[in-house]
């Protein structure tokens, strides 16, 4: 969605060029969040060939179906992980050089120009506030003008110097009528991430807020993420649309190690209120227990094929 946004940052940032790490650099580069520490991991040995051209169906599922569960998880996985990836697919170009100005409490990088955006400039910041907490940004302004907020981020270190709890904000009214960003990403108001890394389980939280009167139909996505080290998962994710019918609905997904897993989507606001869909899958990404809640709904396999998944 922010492709554009993470190639002009990025190519502003590599305009960058000379000078030396500290060891108190690094102290504030940590205090950015990393790819690694919050996407969302699927298991390796899951298979997810069967998933390939899997469609939405309208008759339920039979058990040995192919899971439409885990093809929705999947592609909200990858969804999610996409924005991971360019938000800080951003910050990660910081990583390549040292700041360009510092202070005992705070470290800049810029302001650069950029070419994409003919007169403008970016800048990104980190600022100590006390032993464990740090603040940052990636503004941008018209050049020689007053900044604006592109993203903005706190981190308090807990476990470790990058490990913690932390959150960041883009607030895309602030921007998307002046630099060049794509038309899904016009129709948003703002994006906001928070994460916990410092015990297990890890935990991320992400929402997507909509403009009112776009054409998509939503006005808020939202997930929720959540892993152990052995890469047992959880991911749910919320729809809030203009539908009465169903007007929100949740769907949350736990699987194991193996990949087997389970998930129940559930209408939590509208006419539909209350009705669930429940689905199991194997490690072949197959459907061994189906079941919808109301009156005449399908229900297919035992619900004692269903995978385990604890601590989550």
């Amino acid at each position: 969605m922010i492709t554009r946004l993470l190639t002009i940052t990025s190519a502003a940032l590599l305009a960058a060029c000379g000078g030396n790490w500290s060891t108190r650099d690094l102290e504030f580069v940590n205090a950015l969040p990393q790819r690694a520490d919050l996407q969302a991991r699927l298991p390796a040995g899951s298979s997810t060939q069967p998933l390939d051209g899997v469609s939405t169906r309208e008759d339920g599922l039979n058990v040995g179906d192919p899971s439409q569960a885990w093809a929705a998880t999947k592609k909200a996985s990858t969804d999610f992980n996409q924005m991971i990836e360019t938000v800080l697919g951003i910050l990660d170009t910081v990583r390549l050089y040292p700041p360009t100005t510092r202070s005992d409490d705070t470290r800049v990088w810029g302001p650069y120009a950029d070419q994409k955006n003919s007169g403008y400039e970016f800048q990104v910041a980190i600022q100590q506030t006390d032993a464990t907490h740090f603040a940052w940004s990636l503004k941008a302004r018209k050049t020689n003008g007053a900044f604006f907020d592109v993203i903005v981020g706190v981190f308090e270190a807990r476990a470790s110097a990058r490990q913690g709890v932390g959150a960041m904000e883009i607030p895309v009214t602030n921007f998307k009528n002046e630099l060049q960003v794509d038309a899904n990403f016009k129709a948003l108001d703002k994006i906001q991430v928070g994460y916990q890394t410092a015990s297990w389980p890890h935990r991320v939280d992400m929402a997507f807020t909509f403009s009112a009167g776009n054409t998509s139909g939503l006005s808020t996505i939202g997930y929720t993420y959540r892993t152990l080290a052995d890469t047992s998962g959880a991911l749910a994710f919320q729809v809030r649309t203009t539908s009465a019918d169903a007007t929100a609905l949740t769907t949350t997904a736990l699987w194991n190690p193996s990949g087997a897993g389970r998930a129940q989507a559930v209408v939590t606001e509208g006419t539909y209120t209350g009705a669930t869909v429940g689905e199991c899958w194997d490690t072949s990404a197959k459907v061994v227990f189906y079941a919808e809640s109301w009156a005449g709904g399908q229900v297919n396999g035992r619900a004692s094929d269903c995978a385990a998944v604890d601590g989550l």
